[in-house]
């Protein structure tokens, strides 16, 4: 029986692929097989978080410009105070209080799904026209980052 090795992988265009950490242990795994001897992968679910370029383009092309438009500033405290409000408003997170009162705070994207990053920034976008007046860029009308 071949040794199963379980790994995360991340999911790009629909196909798994390794992290380096996992690709490194693929390697050691290998090199402890004897030859002619299989390797059973076994690729747990493993969900894609928002990419840097994901998080660049928030801060650049939508915290940013929202910022600048509606205060003339961008300085770090407006920034975080936009951030914490589209947070609030896109993705809420309900708790109650120990006293039993209940209360939003902005959950972080940080770990959330590619696909729900993007339905939360369509959302930020149409907030922004319908609200202000304010288009956005969408992501593939970006200026490169160079």
């Amino acid at each position: 029986m071949a040794p199963k090795l379980k790994i995360q992988a991340v999911m790009r265009s629909g196909q798994p692929t390794l992290t380096r950490e996992a690709f490194n242990l693929r390697q050691e795994y290998y090199s402890k097989c004897k030859d002619g001897e299989e390797l059973d992968i076994i690729f747990q679910g493993h969900k894609e978080t928002r990419t840097d370029r994901q998080r660049r383009y928030y801060f650049k092309y939508m915290v940013e410009p929202v910022c600048e438009s509606l205060w003339g500033e961008t300085h770090s405290k407006s920034l975080d105070k936009m951030n914490d409000f589209f947070k609030k408003n896109f993705n809420p997170e309900y708790y109650t209080t120990p006293e039993g009162v209940e209360d939003v705070i902005g959950k972080s994207i940080e770990k959330e799904p590619t696909d729900k990053v993007e339905k939360i920034y369509e959302q930020i976008r149409m907030w922004a026209m319908a609200e202000h007046g304010i288009r956005l860029y969408l992501p593939n009308e970006a200026p490169d980052e160079d």
